[in-house]
């Protein structure tokens, strides 16, 4: 059966992180679903955003924390799309914390089932795996999420916590995700061995990256400022304050630091670090973003916590900017396999500092990773590639018994 001869209907589901705390998540469901609908894909939306719970405050976290588990009032929910519609498959984002993995247990079976994991939360109760600034895998690959209580590592909580320890728990009794879900999309064969690691199955997960539409212009790089560029969200994981210690030990090489983003320590970086050369910009929105890492000779990802496809790596890409990376997860195969850039230790501000001496002192060396970046984003990760793969991987679970 051809996808491009028997278009199928499909059921999106989401739960949309709050605004207040943009997400590469978010972004990625939203141009997903707009390709989908663009290729002609019949596509009905089940989406709840989280900002209507924020808003109720501790009611709010009172209902998440009954609700994450096991949300008994999905099925009146779903009941009226599921009554008027017969799916083919249902395609499920992120469930936490209003929609819960419960919605497995109330699709008609006839419906084939795939899941993106866009994080490591069905086991690992931060959804980053990161403790006190390193990268912790223990209750994953331990198969059990108690030190989660014992850490308090959702929101330095054990109260907070604890619904998602037992959300993790009830499903790994269950087996719901070995059960329920026919396959798993994850972003890289790094991911793919960490979750198999915590217990899924190997033959369920397919690799497929994100994808990014293809800018019609892309600035010439030789005329472009010597410029540098942070995007993301100003917190412990993401590594920036590492980035900051650095750039004053690079010493004079005649190049501008831009700090693109919002988050828990902007108040205390923007003050800290404010110099001639750095610049904090705060929250932009996609567009200036996406211009000012176009006008940027390279762009700097310093996480410090084990990333899934990070979306700005292929906004980079994508105008022909080069990457700086950690070597954390995934990254360093993404990037150094792929020719995007180069990549440091991670969490180690002397060898940051002397990869960016070594790639910002060789401006010959920035063109031609500038021009390996478009290329590889054009064969692999533009838009009409990626959503090919994604045609195959649905193709694919229509057959499974």
């Amino acid at each position: 059966m051809s996808l491009n001869k028997f278009p199928i209907k499909l059921l999106l589901v989401h739960n949309f992180y709050g605004s207040a705390a943009p997400s590469g998540e978010n972004n990625v469901v939203s141009s997903e679903a707009h390709d989908l609908i663009r290729n002609g894909i019949f596509v009905t939306k089940f989406f709840i955003n989280s900002d209507k719970f924020i808003a109720l405050k501790f009611f709010g976290y009172v209902y998440a924390a009954i609700l994450t588990p096991w949300n008994f009032f999905i099925r009146f929910k779903l009941k009226k799309i599921l009554d008027n519609n017969r799916f083919d498959i249902v395609h499920v984002h992120n469930t936490f914390p209003f929609i819960s993995p419960s919605i497995f247990y109330i699709l008609p079976r006839y419906i084939k089932r795939v899941m993106t994991v866009h994080n490591y939360r069905i086991y690992c109760a931060r959804g980053i795996p990161l403790r006190n600034g390193k990268v912790c895998t223990e209750c994953i690959v331990k198969r059990n999420s108690f030190p989660s209580i014992k850490y308090g590592c959702y929101r330095n909580s054990r109260i907070l916590t604890f619904p998602i320890y037992f959300t993790i728990e009830l499903h790994r009794y269950l087996d719901t995700w070995n059960r329920k879900v026919d396959r798993f999309i994850v972003f890289s064969e790094f991911q793919k061995r960490i979750l198999v690691s915590g217990g899924l199955v190997e033959n369920k997960i397919v690799v497929k990256p994100n994808s990014l539409e293809a800018p019609d212009v892309i600035n010439d790089f030789q005329s472009r400022s010597n410029d540098v560029v942070f995007v993301g969200r100003l917190s412990e994981e993401k590594g920036v304050q590492l980035l900051l210690e650095a750039w004053p030990l690079i010493g004079d090489l005649n190049f501008n630091l831009h700090i693109i983003g919002d988050g828990p320590l902007f108040e205390q970086l923007s003050k800290k670090y404010v110099s001639r050369n750095v610049f904090f910009h705060g929250s932009l929105d996609k567009v200036a973003a996406q211009k000012k890492i176009s006008e940027s000779k390279l762009l700097i990802l310093p996480s410090i916590s084990i990333e899934g496809f990070p979306m700005v790596i292929l906004e980079s890409i994508a105008n022909a900017t080069p990457v700086l990376t950690s070597d954390v997860g995934p990254l360093e195969d993404l990037v150094r396999n792929n020719g995007l850039g180069k990549v440091f230790s991670s969490n180690n501000v002397y060898d940051l500092r002397d990869k960016l001496i070594d790639i910002l002192s060789n401006d010959s060396e920035l063109a031609v990773l500038s021009y390996n970046c478009r290329k590889k984003f054009l064969e692999k990760f533009s838009s009409d590639v990626v959503f090919s793969n994604l045609m195959t991987i649905y193709n694919d679970v229509l057959f499974i018994d």
